[in-house]
């Protein structure tokens, strides 16, 4: 009989958390553009190293926010997918800013083609001023 107790007991504990994570409310979106890991493209069909680089290159130098007089990227020739890369950018926009905020103008203009997987990661980022670069 004490079985039955501790069993009726357990039931009783799983029903009132089931109960109690029902009035929960659902996690919040990381991002206003979040894509759940199914909108995600098939590993296979994600860019590679040479696509990487041109994307990259092309929407940095289309934020108007950076403005950059020169953009350089490489990307890790052991990843055979190409979504890592390392920047370096110059722009008479960073004059005045924190190395920190320097990169988030870049990852800023960036974010949704990292949020869309092609771009895994950025493994290294310089930002420079004009000035910076030629000393």
């Amino acid at each position: 009989m004490k079985c039955g107790h501790q069993l009726q007991a357990l039931i009783a504990l799983i029903t009132l958390t089931k109960l109690a994570l029902s009035f929960l409310p659902p996690p919040p979106a990381l991002h206003s553009n979040y894509n759940t890991l199914n909108s995600r493209p098939p590993f296979h069909l994600q860019s590679n190293a040479e696509n990487t680089v041109e994307l990259v290159t092309r929407i940095i130098k289309s934020s108007p926010e950076i403005s950059p007089t020169s953009v350089t990227v490489t990307t890790d020739e052991t990843d055979p997918n190409g979504s890592h890369c390392t920047l370096t950018v110059v722009s008479p926009s960073f004059t005045g800013l924190t190395t920190l905020k320097r990169q988030r103008m870049v990852y800023k203009a960036m974010w949704d083609v990292m949020d869309t997987g092609r771009i895994h990661a950025v493994d290294g980022m310089t930002c420079l001023t004009e000035e910076e670069e030629r000393s």
